[in-house]
C-alpha cells in the first residue's frame, strides 16, 4: 500500500543526549520515520526504541550517505513515493513538516532554507554558505540560497543513482543531479538554530564533500582547475584565499577542530541573499 504521507529519513550519530527531545516533535508522524543509527557508540538506539519509532542500526559508522540510502531501500520496500531528510541533532524544526509535505504535491523536489533572513546568523556560516551557494551557481546557473541543508524532501521515483556517493558528497550530488537534470523545486524557509556555547566552523569532510561533487559536475577548465586548488588547499590543511564570483573568501584551518572557518566581505553577502 503506498504510504500517504513522505518517509522522513533521519541519519543519527551518537546524538543520546538530543536524540529523545527530536523524536518527541515527531510524534504526530512516527509512523512514516525511519532513523537510522550509523554506528553510535552510545545509547542512540536505546532511545530510539523506548520512545516508539522504527530504527536501523549499523554496527560501524558507515556516514551520512549510506545512512540516507539505508533509509531510501526501506522506503521503496515499504511502498513510500516521497520522502523528507532532517537532521538528527534538533537542528531542524518538525513544525516545518507540514509544509515539506504539502509542496511535494507540486514539486519534485523541495529544500530547506535557513538563510531567508540572514540578520540573526554568525557571519562565518554566512560565509561558508555563501562559498558553497557561489560554486553552485557556477556550475549550474542557479541561483540558491542554501545548497547545504540537510532537512529536504524529494520524490522517490525521480532520485537518480547515487550509489557512489560516499559521506557528505550526497548532500551536493543530489542537489546537482536533481536540478541539473530539471527537476521542479521550490524552498521552505527554516528556522537556523546555531548555538553560542560551541565553536562554528566547518568540518573538513564536509568541504571535501562539497568540492569532489562540484568537480564531477563542472565542465568548465579553467573553474576545475581552481576548484582542483581549493581542494587541494584543504587537504594539506592550508590557510589560504580564493576568490569565487569575485568575491573574496579566506579560509583559516583549526587543527583542533580539523575544521575551516571561512570569512567574506558581508557586504557582499548581503547583495548575495537579498538582491
Amino acid at each position: 500500500m503506498i504510504a500517504k504521507s513522505p518517509l522522513i529519513i533521519i541519519p543519527a550519530y551518537n546524538v543520546s543526549a538530543v536524540i529523545g527531545r527530536v523524536l518527541d516533535g515527531l510524534a504526530p508522524w512516527r509512523d512514516n520515520v525511519i532513523i537510522v543509527d550509523d554506528g553510535s557508540l552510545d545509547n542512540t538506539m536505546d532511545i530510539i526504541s523506548r520512545k516508539g519509532f522504527n530504527g536501523i542500526k549499523f554496527n560501524t559508522n558507515k556516514g551520512v550517505s549510506f545512512a540516507i540510502n539505508a533509509g531510501l531501500k526501506y522506503a521503496a520496500v515499504n511502498g513510500y513515493d516521497k520522502v523528507i531528510t532532517m537532521d538528527a541533532d534538533g537542528q531542524h524544526d518538525p513544525l516545518f513538516i507540514d509544509e515539506f509535505i504539502y509542496k511535494l504535491e507540486s514539486f519534485d523536489y523541495v529544500l530547506g532554507n535557513r538563510f531567508h533572513d540572514i540578520r540573526y546568523i554568525p557571519s562565518n556560516k554566512i560565509a561558508s554558505n555563501l562559498f558553497a551557494s557561489s560554486l553552485f551557481y557556477l556550475i549550474t546557473g542557479i541561483k540558491l540560497p542554501d545548497v547545504s541543508c540537510g532537512f529536504r524532501g524529494f520524490k522517490r521515483e525521480i532520485l537518480p543513482d547515487l550509489s557512489d556517493s560516499a559521506g557528505y558528497e550526497t548532500v551536493y550530488d543530489q542537489l546537482f543531479a536533481f536540478l541539473m537534470h530539471n527537476a521542479s523545486y521550490s524552498t521552505v524557509k527554516v528556522s537556523a538554530l546555531y548555538s553560542n556555547s560551541v565553536l562554528l566552523c566547518t568540518r573538513v569532510e564536509e568541504l571535501l564533500g562539497l568540492l569532489n561533487a562540484s568537480l564531477r559536475y563542472c565542465y568548465d577548465n579553467e573553474f576545475r582547475k581552481q576548484l582542483l586548488q581549493i581542494r587541494k588547499n584543504i587537504i594539506c590543511r592550508n590557510d589560504f584565499h580564493t576568490e569565487v564570483l569575485d568575491t573574496p573568501f579566506f579560509l583559516f584551518y583549526l587543527k583542533g577542530n580539523n575544521s575551516y572557518q571561512i570569512q567574506t566581505d558581508m557586504k557582499v553577502a548581503h547583495s548575495f541573499y537579498y538582491d
